[in-house]
């Protein structure tokens, strides 16, 4: 095994610690993770607290024009502190873009705060700047799997998450990304 991969398991079975979960599952489940669509790389911070996976571009059909739009690539933050014994989690997770992302777009230009149709950056409550979802309902399954130690879950549902456009509320629409032909949209 690659040993910068071995050294990121270690890491993230650390992070994912539950024991009612064992080192095996967690395993099998690390493997699952790097084998999701859309996920090009995935590491754990050194005080194993902070689990980042870094997307490929997300495409999004406008079910309205039938067009697919570019929104670029993403890095999903998912943090998970234990906060005393019996085990209490702090959990959160919020969205950047990517660091080597260049997809331009109109909602760029009018807005920095605008990173998805349905995240905007604002402070959190330390004081740091994050990608917060606008989420209504399905927040609870999220911190539910990340509270459990079960990542690769949270990591699956937060992709759908990217990958989804509602019309009614968005904070910026669809149509201010870029659009992609379909012969060059990835699957």
């Amino acid at each position: 095994m690659n040993t910068i991969i071995e050294k990121v398991l270690i890491d993230y079975l650390h992070l994912c610690r539950n024991p009612l979960r064992g080192k095996a599952a967690l395993t099998e489940e690390f493997f699952a993770l790097l084998q999701l669509p859309k996920v090009i790389q995935v590491m754990v911070t050194r005080d194993s607290k902070l689990l980042i996976v870094d997307t490929t571009d997300i495409h999004i059909q406008d079910d309205d024009t039938g067009i697919w739009h570019n929104l670029g690539g993403y890095s999903i933050f998912i943090e998970r502190i234990n906060l005393g014994l019996p085990p209490v989690w702090k959990v959160k997770f919020f969205f950047l873009k990517n660091e080597d992302d260049t997809t331009e777009n109109e909602a760029d230009q009018v807005n920095d705060y605008i990173i998805h149709p349905h995240i905007t950056l604002d402070d959190d409550e330390d004081g740091e700047i994050n990608g917060r979802l606008c989420i209504s309902q399905g927040g609870f399954p999220i911190d539910q799997s990340i509270r459990s130690g079960d990542l690769a879950t949270a990591v699956s549902l937060l992709l759908e998450i990217l990958g989804t456009y509602h019309k009614d509320v968005p904070y910026r629409p669809l149509s201010a990304w870029p659009t992609v032909c379909i012969n060059e949209k990835a699957s």
